[in-house]
């Protein structure tokens, strides 16, 4: 009825079909297209014929039923047409509910809110009127909370965003014309992971392009329209006389270009044929990953980890996010605040993160409201997850909002309910899916010795496969630790250990030398690598044994964070050493192999720890365990307003928001009025959460109003600056960044303020005495 009695709602709904099918050709049909150089024209170029989502549409439409791409899941576009009324009307009651997509590793969540998330942005470039914001600022925000799962999820919502750019710049194709400014997607990560500013931004590219780091600094890989890749071509020299190292530095880097007007990086597509290809304002990727540029113009969809929202203390200008700017020293909303929040994998906002997380989450959803007449108006919220339990519990203490809508619901019967249901043959037999096997090697001694036997075995077998094809899903074993001190120890093992129980295993059976496997690619993923590391093991472990079997990978041993994010379909065996300490850490781990079930099934081989008496325990009870695997998922706590963690964030939570509005330290009184607002907030906050005549309740109020009085007693102390990096000895900073060496007259004055939202507990640290005697 919504799309039949609004041409507006009709228009962003038919274009949002548009959008998510390009996306689908790039994502499904398109194939990487590697650099190489070319002699004849003595430059960088790209191996095979250009092809885009644009030539596709255009030539290869009537086909597409046939393809991978086209269609939507049942559950995908039952989901969409379910939130429309959500998303188009503010006032509906709808738009309070959380929505909570719940379906199994590699089911198709991800398509599901992009779905929701395009529409968002389509209908409100049509929603306009002369007394309303314009929304060309941040309509959405995607958060995560690892930095693999934010990647991946980047370059596929990357493709989204290109597909609906490109559609806004082709109106006389689509027929729509659509109001407004680019469509843009921004990666909001943090120094580690991507640069802070231009000036970081062209240091890391210059090292890039010489050679002395490696992994694009500007994070894209490839071109997100057309898979060109971006970055360096690691060829050797050419050999013509005229060619110089300089020379050739400067040619080998692509698809990264300084614009000349604000002499800013940016990506562009290397292919001049690309509709992102050429250099100027109106076909750059409209990408962007560098802090400073994200607040100077905030991209239509911002995708960040939810740690980066503690940052919002110490850049506050990060508050164009939500539409404000801070213009002669007063905060002015210029723009629509965000109107969608996602949160994928909701399961793992859980402990000391969720905590902290939910204490900052009352003032960004602050931030994010406005008002239509006297009614409040909120953003929407769509979490994901595979993995939960006790999910009403988890969103009330996390959003503090009392309805939760798990989609698709569980149904009457567990094998079907309308939307997921077991896969079978057609004689009703199910069909194959991922195997588990556990390997108990209690006569070995040590469990090295149990993962040397397990690991040469499942690395010979694969070789006597007939084909490239047959072997690929078998080549990459790719092997889970809990920890990076048990990792460390096995690598060893395939430098040596493993080797000889290989050889050993050829020798058995007679097979020549010429024809025996040989290990050579061996690696780690873990969070001890760079982010445009982790980006280069992602395409790496991508490579198949078809494609280039010099460059496959033998073996990959990660850590957790591979727990999500990596949908890697080519992969179908893994060892996991030791189990897991939730079932829900289990369920996602063992989920990144065999995703394509229905002609490479996983199989999973879960060595055990005769010396851990949990391994024992899960070994003894191994068929139980997991033929109700999903039954055994525990429930996830969040405690935001636990005394510990007040402790911890609240100076955090109030500079968040007072900052927001007052950039002049000195405006004491004005500054105090607006704490004592962020401290009310969270008052009334907490008593939603917990119950307002519970002793819990009358104790974190205590604690808030106490944290408020000696906000205040600090602030009229009279500190010089609100913060400084690294600090100066002598100077008094309101707020005193972690793990910095301050004197104890300055440590009186200023708060303790995180940076991250990982850690609740207190820390022991050393400490210098000023006097030491």
């Amino acid at each position: 009825e919504l799309l039949k009695s609004d041409p507006a709602v009709l228009s962003a709904f038919k274009l949002t079909n548009i959008a998510m099918l390009l996306q689908q050709m790039c994502t499904k049909e398109i194939k990487k297209r590697e650099l190489i150089y070319s002699p004849e024209l003595n430059k960088i170029t790209h191996e095979g014929v250009y092809v885009s989502p644009a030539i596709l549409y255009q030539e290869k439409i009537d086909v597409v039923p046939g393809k991978k791409f086209g269609k939507w899941r049942a559950f995908q576009i039952a989901f969409l047409v379910m939130s429309l009324e959500g998303v188009t009307k503010p006032e509906s009651d709808d738009r309070e509910i959380v929505d909570l997509i719940w379906f199994p590793t590699g089911g198709g969540k991800t398509e599901a809110y992009l779905g929701v998330m395009a529409y968002c942005m389509f209908y409100g470039r049509f929603n306009t009127s002369d007394d309303t914001l314009p929304a060309n600022g941040t309509v959405a925000i995607m958060r995560y909370t690892l930095r693999m799962l934010t990647t991946q999820q980047f370059q596929r919502a990357s493709s989204l965003i290109c597909a609906m750019e490109f559609i806004r710049r082709n109106e006389e194709v689509f027929g729509i014309h659509i109001p407004g400014t680019q469509f843009s997607i921004g990666l909001w990560l943090g120094g580690v992971a991507s640069p802070n500013t231009i000036k970081d931004a062209k240091a890391d590219i210059s090292n890039y392009k010489l050679g002395e780091i490696d992994g694009n600094p500007l994070v894209l890989t490839e071109c997100p329209w057309c898979r060109s890749t971006i970055g360096r071509f690691n060829g050797i020299l050419p050999s013509k006389a005229a060619r110089n190292q300089t020379e050739w530095n400067r040619m080998r880097l692509v698809g990264i270009t300084t614009r000349e007007t604000d002499d800013c990086p940016r990506l562009h597509c290397p292919d001049s044929s690309c509709s992102f290809g050429k250099e100027d304002d109106q076909t750059w990727l409209p990408v962007e990953v560098i802090d400073q540029v994200i607040y100077q113009k905030p991209p239509s969809l911002v995708i960040a980890t939810a740690d980066k929202f503690a940052m919002f203390a110490y850049r506050p200008e990060a508050g164009a996010l939500f539409g404000l700017k801070i213009i002669n020293g007063s905060q002015t909303q210029v723009a629509a605040p965000p109107s969608l929040i996602i949160q994928d994998e909701l399961h793992l906002i859980s402990g000391p993160l969720g905590t902290m997380y939910a204490l900052y989450e009352g003032i960004f959803e602050k931030l994010s409201e406005f008002n239509i007449g006297e009614k409040i108006i909120k953003p929407k919220i769509i979490a994901s997850t595979a993995t939960i339990r006790s999910a009403n519990q988890q969103v009330m203490a996390l959003y503090a909002r009392p309805e939760v809508q798990l989609f698709p619901s569980p149904g009457l019967d567990m094998s079907d309910s309308f939307f997921g249901r077991y896969a079978t043959g057609e004689d009703g037999s199910l069909s194959e899916g991922r195997l588990y096997l556990g390997l108990f090697g209690s006569d070995y001694g040590s469990i090295l010795t149990t993962q040397t036997r397990a690991f040469a075995s499942a690395l010979y077998a694969p070789h006597f496969f007939d084909n490239a094809a047959q072997k690929d899903p078998w080549w990459t074993l790719l092997a889970f630790y809990n920890s990076i001190r048990e990792l460390g120890g096995a690598k060893t093992l395939f430098d040596a250990d493993i080797r000889s129980r290989l050889k050993y295993l050829f020798n058995k059976d007679g097979i020549p030398s010429e024809k025996r496997r040989h290990l050579r690619i061996v690696e780690e993923l873990t969070s001890r690598l760079t982010q445009p590391e982790i980006v280069g093991m992602l395409e790496k472990l991508n490579t198949s044994l078809e494609r280039n079997p010099e460059a496959c990978f033998d073996a990959c041993l990660a850590s957790n964070i591979i727990e999500v994010g990596v949908d890697i379909d080519r992969l179908s065996i893994m060892a996991v050493i030791g189990q897991p300490k939730t079932t829900s850490s289990y369920i996602q781990i063992t989920g990144r192999v065999g995703r394509r079930w229905w002609d490479r099934p996983g199989l999973i081989l879960t060595v055990f720890n005769p010396g851990k008496s949990r391994d024992r325990s899960h070994y003894e009870q191994f068929h139980s365990y997991h033929r109700r695997l999903y039954e055994r998922v525990e429930p996830t706590t969040a405690t935001p307003f636990a005394l510990s963690a007040i402790k911890r964030a609240v100076a955090g939570v109030f500079l968040t928001w007072v900052r927001q509005f007052h950039a002049d330290i000195y405006r004491h009184e004005e500054i105090i009025d607006e704490a004592s607002h962020a401290c009310d907030l969270l008052i009334d906050r907490c008593r939603l959460i917990l119950a307002e005549n519970s002793e819990d309740f009358e104790r974190s109020k205590s604690q808030l109003e106490q944290l408020f009085n000696s906000f205040r007693n600090k602030l009229i102390s009279n500190p010089q600056k609100w913060e400084e990096y690294p600090p100066s000895p002598g100077i008094s900073y309101l707020m005193l960044w972690p793990g910095q060496y301050y004197s104890n007259g300055q440590k009186n004055i200023g708060f303790e303020v995180p940076t991250s939202m990982r850690q609740v507990d207190t820390t022991s640290e050393f400490q210098i005495p000023d006097n030491p005697q």
